[in-house]
């Protein structure tokens, strides 16, 4: 036998070998339902998604604003204020800081934040 027929007789339920336990657990998890809850939670999280959030740093700017507890619509704290910061700096810049004010873990991590992006704006 070639290599190839010994994996497909490994396969084979009715093989010598008596099959693949990997057959039998993923014909357990299709028949048991596990795809169709799978198919749910996904389309549940695609039904979630804002549909004005076109790029990733519309994205970005949404992640951000929600992990600072900003609601603001005009002026300072509104979606359009960060977006016009974060055009300037751009969306690995602004990762980069986002990561170091989360693994800060200071009090007030919105201040760290700006004052970051005031710094990054100076260079």
């Amino acid at each position: 036998m070639n290599s190839v027929q010994e994996i497909f007789a490994i396969l084979d339920p009715k093989s010598q070998y008596g099959g693949s336990p990997y057959l039998e657990i993923a014909d357990d998890w299709y028949n048991g339902g596990a795809m169709e809850e799978l198919k749910k939670t996904l389309s549940e999280i695609k039904h979630q998604r804002n549909p004005h959030l076109h790029s990733e740093l519309h994205l970005l700017v949404d992640e951000v604003r929600q992990r600072f507890g900003e609601t603001a619509t005009k002026g300072v704290g509104s979606f359009s204020f960060y977006l016009g910061f974060f055009k300037r700096l751009g969306v690995a810049k602004v990762r980069r800081i986002l990561a170091e004010v989360i693994q800060a873990e200071v009090d007030h991590p919105e201040k760290l934040f700006w004052w970051k992006v005031k710094q990054e704006l100076k260079r």
